[in-house]
């Protein structure tokens, strides 16, 4: 048996889907400013780690353009490019078919039962996308348009380390909202 001797990390990240009314990243950090209570954070373990509303403006101001870009090249994740709603809705709905055709050809090779956790994993899976594809629409429907996709982790994400990646990484839980303005919803990406 081999034991690994150096540093081992649990590495995680979180999907953070900005919807908003408005066009621009100046919308949307209005918005956020409108909610600012919602970004005080702290990350509950260690409470030396903070972050605010004004930490997650100036990250989101940081990132590089935010002209729509809607092409398959890198699905779903926008790295604060602003795209449509429907835009995320079409990315849900290809991973929701492509998931279904995953389970349809491995049924076979594993029909014995062996292994069954495949089947539950990628189950639960299509249900994640499916909810999100009913919460995009639902914002649709109530007059969002627009949203971004930006990632937020310890060692890996759009901001990765620091208080503000921490932060908004292990307490993704309490930034969810769904207001006139501005709807939040997360994707623990572990």
């Amino acid at each position: 048996m081999k034991i690994r001797n150096g540093f081992v990390s649990n590495s995680s990240s979180s999907s953070f889907w900005f919807a908003f009314n408005g066009d621009t990243t100046e919308d949307l950090c209005a918005s956020i400013r409108n909610h600012k209570g919602l970004f005080d954070l702290s990350s509950g373990w260690d409470i030396l780690r903070r972050c605010t509303a004004d930490d997650v403006i100036n990250a989101i101001n940081s990132m590089s353009g935010n002209e729509s870009i809607n092409d398959w090249e890198d699905p779903g994740v926008s790295h604060g490019k602003i795209y449509s709603i429907d835009y995320f809705i079409e990315i849900e709905e290809k991973a929701v078919e492509d998931e279904k055709k995953y389970l349809e050809n491995i049924k076979e090779k594993y029909a014995d039962g062996k292994d069954k956790w495949i089947f539950e994993w990628t189950e639960r899976g299509i249900k994640e996308h499916e909810d999100r594809i009913a919460k995009f629409n639902a914002w649709k429907e109530r007059g969002i348009k627009n949203s971004t996709m930006i990632s937020f982790g310890d060692n890996h994400g759009d901001f990765m380390g620091g208080n503000l990646g921490y932060c908004m990484d292990y307490e993704r839980d309490r930034v969810e909202i769904e207001s006139d303005d501005l709807c939040i919803t997360v994707r623990n990406d572990h």
